[in-house]
């Protein structure tokens, strides 16, 4: 039976078939009636959450002749179907684990009613998950438009989808907005021009957004431009602001995964290959101890939900959430000595405060306005806003230095709220307080950081 997958993530609609990406378009759509790529080109509302918030009730507004995301997916399914190779019998969906019951059984009609031959559905990031990694955990890390899913892979009988945890705080936008405004600071800098006053130079420094990454690959920096009412205003960006702007959009990320801690034996990441576009961004995330980060190839979902045996059409559809492996084990790249010395390293031993040294001694180092009579710690200046009594402290446990948040106001770390805790590494900064104090993490040379 000739089959083929689609992977539905707007982030890209990918179709495959007989091992390679035949067609791949964003889940965009504009109220002309434009469809993908052109809806991204078209000066008029665009859709672009249709695929998430899949719904047959009505949309706050109607968009063009659309009037529901139901109707505008199954515009997007009619894309696909006349893109489907010839004599193909059967689609098997990759679609990601954020979906509901209900939107499944909306896909499937939805998918009858647009002549295509839809025969499975399976998880997406099992889909993608092809090659085991003995002796070490691995995850996988999906993003779309609009959110994200990390989700653990089993690896027993092939992969299977062990937990998943969705990130609505981080995804292909977002990275896209904190870039966009990385670029947009520049050339206010060097011009006094705003892209963002106007609807028209917005979307000029977007559509110019992945070119400018694409030549910042290997250059310290790059000469943008916008045309705006006749005058070009330009700027010098340097991949050390957009490095900086991509690292705190994806700081929770970061201490999501510290959190994780993985075993001595390690931990393996699969990224979609898109991240590679964004400066500075698989550098943070192969820089966490334990880590090691693998790039997918394009397509990877479609291309791994070909081998999902197509349901017979009589038979009713359920959602897989297992494959067989169908590629070799994925080589380490650490032994086990390197990954325990960069744990070992990454600990701090010190907490800064200007010239102030307080060592991580195993005791818990508590900070805020007040300290016990006996107790180790920092206390800060009571006049400083936003300062709780006791703000938060800083504990040893099983090996790890955590941050925990006992405020009011929250505790920020490299730039980010803390939600509850954190993890905490050599180099990372906690932030108290308006205007805030600044507390840096140091970890001793040459000096093995203290036993838990």
């Amino acid at each position: 039976m000739a089959t083929a997958a689609v992977d539905l993530n707007d982030a890209a609609l990918t179709l495959a078939a007989a091992g390679r990406v035949l067609w791949a378009e964003p889940g965009l759509a504009a109220a002309t009636g434009a469809l993908g790529r052109a809806a991204g080109e078209a000066a008029a509302p665009v859709s672009t959450r249709h695929w998430r918030d899949l719904d047959d009730g009505p949309l706050p507004r109607p968009l063009g002749s659309w009037r529901s995301s139901a109707d505008i997916v199954q515009a997007q399914l009619l894309q696909l179907r006349a893109a489907l190779p010839s004599g193909c019998e059967a689609l098997v969906a990759a679609v990601p684990s954020s979906w509901s019951a209900r939107q499944l059984g909306l896909l499937l009609g939805l998918a009858r009613d647009a002549g295509l031959p839809l025969a499975g559905l399976v998880d997406s990031a099992v889909a993608a998950s092809r090659r085991p990694a003995p002796g070490r955990e691995l995850w996988h890390l999906e993003l779309t438009l609009h959110d994200a899913g990390l989700t653990h892979i089993g690896q027993a009988d092939g992969a299977s989808r062990d937990t998943a945890q969705r990130l609505d705080w981080l995804s292909f936008q977002a990275l896209d907005r904190a870039c966009a405004r990385a670029i947009g600071a520049a050339l206010l800098r060097a011009s006094r021009f705003d892209p963002f006053h106007d609807d028209g130079s917005e979307r000029q420094l977007y559509a110019g957004l992945a070119g400018w990454l694409a030549d910042l690959a290997g250059h310290e920096s790059r000469r943008v431009s916008i045309s705006y009412r006749g005058s070009e205003f330009a700027a010098e960006v340097s991949a050390a602001e957009l490095r900086a702007a991509v690292t705190q959009a994806a700081e929770r990320l970061l201490q999501r995964l510290r959190a994780l801690a993985p075993p001595a034996a390690g931990a393996v990441l699969q990224v979609p290959d898109r991240l590679a576009g964004y400066p500075g961004l698989l550098e943070s995330l192969a820089g966490l101890p334990g880590w090691e980060i693998v790039t997918l190839e394009p397509g990877a979902a479609a291309l791994g939900a070909l081998r999902l045996a197509p349901t017979a059409p009589s038979g009713a559809l359920a959602l897989a959430t297992q494959l067989p492996w169908d590629r070799p084990p994925l080589p380490s790249h650490r032994d086990k000595g390197s990954v325990l010395a960069v744990v070992a390293a990454a600990r701090p031993s010190h907490l800064c405060y200007g010239h102030r040294l307080l060592r991580l001694d195993g005791r818990p180092l508590r900070i805020g306005s007040q300290l016990a009579d006996g107790e180790y710690g920092l206390q800060l200046p009571a006049s400083l806003q936003g300062l709780s009594r006791r703000h938060c402290s800083l504990v040893l446990e099983a090996g790890r230095v955590l941050l925990h948040d006992h405020s009011r106001y929250g505790t920020r770390l490299n730039g980010v709220a803390v939600e509850g805790s954190a993890v905490l590494h050599a180099g990372d900064r906690i932030e108290i307080g308006q205007p805030p104090v600044e507390l840096r993490l140091l970890a001793e040379e040459g000096v093995d950081a203290p036993a838990p």
